[in-house]
């Protein structure tokens, strides 16, 4: 029972809700299922090109243009840890591409303007875009930065990095 005064807050949590559950469930398995059923890349799972595709070459560019030796096969990037000496690896996963994250901005966003209004016009539509840009670019900061920090304090520091402080970055 959710009281009349909390009414839109009650909506909203119940889009949001079946939206998650729908975008995570239903749309994911959906489109993994239609990829992988039209062999779009070969051999190769889709979830492997979209990450090395806008992720780890962007990545590995971003680095390599601030001045690190950085490269990058398929998912994987190679930098240069400075407390040893040698290079390591970071192999970049789909629960560390930041999809999930954006999945949960777009259910939050959509149940906001479902609840809100009543017609999507053109600004609500472009502060969408421009929160999924976002919402990549955020990724992006705390990727950089996590690999940053294996170059510098070596990697018991980037896995300390990206398990407790990588969150709070996105």
């Amino acid at each position: 029972y959710i009281p009349q005064k909390y009414s839109r807050e009650g909506n909203f949590l119940f889009m949001f809700l079946n939206f998650l559950c729908l975008s995570f469930v239903i749309i994911a398995k959906f489109f993994d299922i239609l990829v992988s059923d039209l062999n779009v890349f070969g051999n190769i799972a889709n979830s492997e090109v979209i990450i090395s595709v806008f992720l780890t070459k962007p990545l590995t560019n971003c680095l390599v243009f601030l001045g690190y030796n950085a490269h990058y096969y398929g998912q994987t990037i190679v930098y240069d840890d400075l407390t040893t000496g040698v290079t390591q690896r970071v192999h970049i996963t789909k629960s560390c591409s930041g999809l999930h994250s954006v999945y949960i901005f777009i259910c939050a966003y959509s149940s906001f303007i479902l609840t809100e209004f009543r017609k999507i016009k053109p600004p609500l539509f472009y502060a969408f875009l421009i929160g999924i840009f976002v919402s990549y670019f955020a990724n992006f900061l705390r990727m950089l930065i996590i690999i940053l920090v294996g170059h510098y304090y070596g990697i018991e520091a980037l896995l300390w990095t990206h398990e407790n402080i990588g969150w709070l970055i996105f």
